[in-house]
């Protein structure tokens, strides 16, 4: 697997600049955060890899954005392969969110649990039973900028693959599943997401042996496409600590931790066949190799102050504890 998350920005112009040719427009430059300087069979990517993950102070390519962490509530887009059998209905990708909190001097990382509010409910815990908010997510999406053609290709593919199982025609299905890419796919929620079959194209080698099925070699190679993002306005404490045994208090109280970023760290699995209690590969977890060292991951940065972070594996992206997007529009409120 490989993956490269697209910010949908902090103080949005700050990393617009890093995606986007021009102020409010689509097109794309062609810059990614990657996992590290190596691609996803541990080959060096070359020409230097100026973005890497996390997505955190002092990753932004332009030294006057030095301090710029994203503010939550901010979602950003993200992308991963994976080769080899992921290409049937049922296959699919599981990722685990998880959180840490980390004071701004580098220092008492820690597990945490994070809540928020709803319109129903006040302090919501990430995970819990009344966490019920859901993501959807349109894969043709102007700002994900797909090539309209590989969708057509997959759903080719895809029908010479398993169109024995369907009583239509291969052109009515290819037009259903570029008409399928425009609506929203839903894909979980804060504390699970879950990347179907509808969020995934073929990129395999289209130059291929004489005898070789040309749609199982495209067929071979799989990317998957989704985002991700928390609540605006959060409350995070330590792992274990029970909110609940906590009275009269409000959303200023002093036991919640502010002075440092939220990390957000994933777990990714492959699911094949639908089989979700036997998860078939990890990301961190593989069975002949840890991915996220296969690509190079950095285990610490120094950010521009000085200070020096250190890492796991699946730390993907630091949020300001204390900064939330609604601060950007000069209101107050809820996600």
């Amino acid at each position: 697997m490989g993956e490269k998350p697209e910010i949908a920005s902090n103080a949005y112009l700050s990393l617009q600049a890093v995606f986007r040719k021009q102020k409010g427009n689509k097109e794309h430059t062609g810059a990614y955060y990657w996992v590290g300087d190596r691609n996803i069979d541990g080959d060096p990517r070359g020409s230097g890899v100026p973005h890497v993950l996390p997505v955190r102070q002092g990753s932004h390519s332009n030294s006057g954005y030095k301090n710029i962490a994203i503010k939550t509530g901010y979602h950003f887009k993200f992308d991963l392969k994976t080769k080899g059998n992921m290409f049937g209905p049922q296959d699919s990708i599981r990722i685990q969110p998880s959180f840490y909190f980390v004071d701004k001097d580098g220092k008492k990382r820690q597990k945490v649990n994070v809540y928020y509010h709803t319109e129903q409910r006040k302090f919501v815990k990430i995970g819990s039973q009344h966490d019920t908010v859901k993501r959807n997510v349109v894969l043709d999406a102007r700002l994900r900028t797909m090539d309209a053609q590989s969708i057509v290709d997959t759903a080719a593919a895809y029908y010479n693959l398993h169109g024995s199982q369907m009583t239509k025609s291969q052109q009515v299905y290819i037009r259903e599943w570029v008409q399928r890419a425009k609506k929203e796919t839903n894909i979980g929620g804060y504390h699970l997401i879950g990347l179907p079959k509808e969020l995934r194209t073929f990129l395999g080698p289209l130059a291929i042996p004489q005898g070789v099925n040309p749609s199982r070699a495209f067929a071979s190679i799989q990317q998957w496409y989704g985002e991700y993002n928390l609540p605006s306005k959060l409350y995070i404490v330590p792992e274990g600590y029970d909110l609940s045994r906590q009275f009269h208090f409000d959303d200023k109280a002093p036991f919640f931790l502010r002075n440092g970023y939220l990390i957000v760290n994933f777990n990714i699995e492959t699911i094949r066949n639908g089989e979700l209690n036997l998860p078939h590969l990890q990301y961190i977890d593989a069975p002949l190799t840890n991915q996220w060292k296969r690509e190079g991951f950095n285990y610490e940065f120094t950010d521009p102050y000085g200070i020096t972070f250190r890492l796991l594996d699946g730390d993907v992206l630091f949020y300001h504890a204390d900064r939330a997007s609604t601060d950007d529009f000069g209101v107050t409120g809820t996600h």
